[in-house]
């Protein structure tokens, strides 16, 4: 008999203890409060510049000595961000090489002061040049100036072309 009601604690035991909890979760009142919905909103990065699509310089008939200098102003729209600028270079070896720009941005802040040849280390926004914070509507203004030196005087480089693309990229959240 002592077996039997040993072995009938336990299940004795679970049912109590069952009921009690039962009993015990059976509140008499109840409450629950929730937040508004929340929302999540992208922000927008539009960048435009006034000589889109055109050419920024056209130097014909160059020669040791002469310079140009022209300037672009890259519009932005958005929600904030980094702005990068980048450049790809093309052309003789030689001429991409003797030729030197000097870019300053709107306030006079170095953005690059080297050969074309150099400048295709920055072809990509990573190693872009010029990382300008800007904020909603804002413009930048880069002056670009060309100078081939009186020591580039090589016949190597007579009769030769160099071309180079300008591009700016605009990346929010960075």
């Amino acid at each position: 008999m002592r077996k039997l009601v040993k072995l009938a604690t336990v299940p004795a035991g679970l049912l109590v203890s069952g009921l009690m909890v039962m009993t015990a979760s059976h509140a008499a009142f109840t409450a629950t409060t929730n937040t508004d919905s929340s929302t999540w909103h992208t922000g927008s990065v539009a960048l435009t510049n006034d000589h889109s699509g055109k050419v920024v310089f056209n130097a014909d008939g160059i020669a040791p000595g002469r310079t140009g200098t022209k300037d672009v102003t890259v519009a932005y729209h958005g929600s904030g961000a980094h702005i990068r600028m980048t450049a790809a270079p093309t052309g003789d070896a030689g001429l991409v090489a003797a030729l030197q720009l000097h870019i300053t941005d709107s306030e006079g802040h170095d953005v690059y002061q080297g050969s074309l040849q150099n400048l295709a280390a920055h072809s990509t926004y990573a190693t872009g040049m010029g990382d300008i914070k800007t904020s909603a509507d804002s413009t930048v203004t880069y002056h670009i100036e060309w100078s081939l030196p009186e020591s580039a005087d090589n016949p190597a480089i007579m009769d030769k072309s160099a071309a180079a693309v300008f591009s700016w990229t605009a990346q929010s959240g960075k």
